[in-house]
């Protein structure tokens, strides 16, 4: 019975102490790329204001099913992206606001932003918005995202390069 109670004490006082600790996280997690292309605004903005565009850099051929998903009225289009959804929230001249959803509920804000530049080319920077809730499993699962999402984002930016510099 004596070492069930420290068994039970242990575990309480070590979730307690991973808990303070996951504290020290920040709730918010903001993953940013960005990507100068050869063209204007007016010519990029089509490509990611648009989610029909979207399957002509967002796809990876025979690894990744990108789907656009019917919409009712009223809704704002939608697009699988494999096990995600992204629903497209406002898009105007500088900036598109997107709504990525996991298949587990879980989801994140995107944005694009297209800046000029005085070249004559654009910058264009994608960032993702990850709102954290107090769990420690999410918290400290969450310093991997990072590690993870950011190299797809530079991958499809890259992707969207090419597909914008090719096009006439």
């Amino acid at each position: 019975m004596r070492y069930l109670k420290l068994a039970l004490i242990s575990v309480f006082v070590l979730f307690a102490l991973l808990t303070a600790i996951s504290l020290l996280i920040p709730s918010t997690i903001v993953i940013s790329r960005s990507v100068t292309i050869k063209r204007n605004p007016a010519a990029i903005l089509p490509l990611v204001n648009n989610l029909r565009n979207w399957p002509s850099w967002i796809h990876d051929h025979d690894t990744t099913p990108v789907a656009m998903k019917a919409t009712q009225a009223g809704m704002s289009p939608r697009l699988m992206i494999g096990q995600t959804m992204v629903q497209l929230i406002s898009a105007d001249s500088a900036e598109v606001k997107t709504t990525w959803r996991t298949n587990k509920g879980r989801s994140m804000d995107a944005s694009f932003y297209v800046l000029p530049r005085e070249d004559g080319s654009s910058m264009l920077q994608w960032r993702f918005i990850q709102k954290l809730r107090w769990y420690p499993w999410e918290k400290f699962s969450s310093v991997a995202t990072e590690k993870v999402l950011g190299p797809y984002m530079e991958h499809k930016l890259n992707q969207l390069k090419l597909v914008a510099e090719n096009a006439t």
